[in-house]
């Protein structure tokens, strides 16, 4: 995606990180959105989405731009009541997602390098070919996730072991 966080919504509840708000679309409401991790996107009809530690229902939706899709929530009818979203950031409850694990269950990892610390993993990013997991520590790291740079990914220990990259 992107990141877990506490808004106080409710105490077990873990919001991921799905992108922003750009703009509006049209005139009844639509809204365009940039997804951070368009993999990770479970948007469908019906779907809670927060804003704000808002809580919307997603009333329709057009995913047919993987990076930018249009939204529409139940009760905002007008550029006027949306105009205050743009540039907001909008998340999803980590249990309304499907089964299965996601780049966002990452995000606080532990991340290794020959049993090396290196940091923490703050965030993905794509860059258009493959998904890119930015570390920070010491330094700041960026690693593609790919089979060959990613050992292994412990979601027990909460760690993952990368191999070191080579630079010409």
């Amino acid at each position: 995606m992107t990141s877990f966080i506490d808004t106080g919504l409710t105490v077990s509840m873990k919001l991921i990180f799905l992108g922003h708000i750009i703009k509006n679309h049209a005139l009844k409401g639509y809204m365009s959105l940039y997804l951070e991790n368009p993999s990770s996107s479970q948007i469908s009809s019906g779907t809670t989405l927060y804003i704000n530690e808002n809580e919307y229902k997603v009333e329709a939706f057009n995913d047919a731009n993987q990076k930018k899709i249009l939204l529409k929530l139940q009760g905002l009818d007008s550029i006027e009541s949306i105009q205050h979203l743009f540039g907001e950031k909008l998340f999803m409850n980590r249990d309304d997602f499907s089964e299965g694990e996601y780049l966002n269950d990452l995000v606080g990892m532990e991340v290794y390098e020959n049993s090396h610390l290196l940091g923490k993993v703050e965030k993905f990013y794509s860059n258009g070919p493959q998904e890119i997991m930015v570390v920070s520590g010491d330094k700041n790291f960026e690693y593609p996730l790919l089979d060959q740079f990613i050992q292994n990914i412990d979601y027990e220990k909460k760690s993952i072991e990368v191999k070191k990259l080579e630079y010409i």
